[in-house]
């Protein structure tokens, strides 16, 4: 069984004979701001995408939907990586073809972390 702490707590309650057959439970911390954003990078350059950002634009991001409820800590940063990809493609979209080229169609920046 795994999820997360509170919720595995109610789970447990909800039948008595629950918590003496799973007896052994081992609580993993969650990832600090810094941590989630080494994942971020290793995640997009696993991807393919070249990184050409401020880190503290990237730290204020992570701040922030690591703050919304439904995060999920690694989980919630590969969905960030999603949602940058899409703000990344859409901003590709919106550029004179004339001025794109490789190191542009690959490379994530600020823009893409708003």
């Amino acid at each position: 069984m795994a999820g997360y702490s509170k919720e595995m707590e109610e789970f447990l309650d909800t039948n008595s004979g629950l918590r003496s057959r799973l007896s052994r439970v081992i609580e993993f911390e969650d990832y600090t701001v810094e941590e989630l954003c080494e994942i971020f990078g290793y995640d997009m350059k696993k991807r393919g995408y070249a990184l050409n950002y401020d880190a503290e634009v990237l730290k204020a991001r992570m701040v922030s939907e690591s703050e919304k409820k439904d995060f999920g800590n690694a989980r919630g940063v590969r969905n960030l990586c999603d949602k940058v990809i899409a703000t990344h493609n859409n901003r590709i979209n919106h550029m004179d073809i004339g001025s794109l080229d490789n190191e542009t169609l690959i490379t994530i920046t600020d823009a893409d972390l708003s």
